[in-house]
């Protein structure tokens, strides 16, 4: 498991008069599989209340999947889409996920991390590597170096480690969501910015009363918006 997402801000516009649905007691959880050649990712609706998985989809990249289980819940309810869009792939990352319901509205983006291998090396004080050990995991799992070993003629002096990559490398976007009144009108979106491991900034932006143009609503083009605050970093 790589992310889970809450379905705070779905679950109020179903409540609401937007919608005039039910509330569904669940949330998502992303998975990948241990197969670094692949990125199929496995989305799971999960009960808040006993754990059980409600209804569940593999995703692959450029595809979408519906979860039709919030409409059992009630008929007015919004299907849940999500899609796996590569638009934002790099050499880093395989792409991001976006959160749909019936009226196009973005909930919520998440970046699929990628695969990482991560070494511990036994190093002479000149440089000779006497053993190596390597554990393959997702982007931003919290890794320990292996144990101290002895080699026979050595003696230990001491062990360093070195930073590893997060689940998004830095300058990483993501679209966090899109803000809109009771009638369904978006006025604002939220973007979250990697600036070191672990850490990301997020800015609002409004959009422009004066801008008649074009607007991006599911990605993170900024063009017709006016940046109204910027948070300070946070893990």
């Amino acid at each position: 498991t790589f992310e889970s997402y809450d379905l705070n801000s779905y679950n109020r516009n179903q409540n609401g008069s937007i919608v005039g649905g039910t509330a569904v007691g669940a949330y998502i959880r992303y998975s990948l599989d241990s197969d670094p050649a692949t990125s199929t990712v496995l989305a799971e609706l999960v009960s808040t209340k006993d754990g059980e998985v409600l209804e569940s989809h593999k995703l692959e990249a450029g595809n979408s999947v519906t979860f039709s289980y919030p409409k059992t819940i009630n008929a007015k309810n919004s299907n849940i889409t999500l899609t796996y869009d590569t638009s934002t792939a790099t050499a880093d990352i395989p792409g991001s996920l976006k959160f749909y319901d019936d009226r196009d509205a973005v909930y919520s983006t998440v970046v699929v991390p990628a695969y990482q291998v991560n070494t511990t090396r036994y190093v002479t004080e000149d440089g000779t590597v006497l053993a190596t050990y390597s554990l393959q995991t997702i982007a931003g799992q919290t890794v320990t170096s292996s144990k101290v070993r002895t080699f026979t003629g050595y003696d230990y002096v001491k062990t360093t480690q070195n930073a590893i990559q997060g689940a998004y490398p830095k300058g990483t976007l993501m679209l966090a969501g899109v803000g809109a009144d009771k009638n369904g009108n978006k006025y604002y979106k939220a973007i979250r910015e990697v600036v070191e491991d672990n850490q990301s900034v997020m800015t609002l932006y409004l959009l422009d009363p004066t801008y008649t143009g074009t607007v991006d609503w599911t990605g993170t083009d900024t063009t017709g918006f006016i940046p109204l605050l910027k948070t300070s970093p946070t893990v």
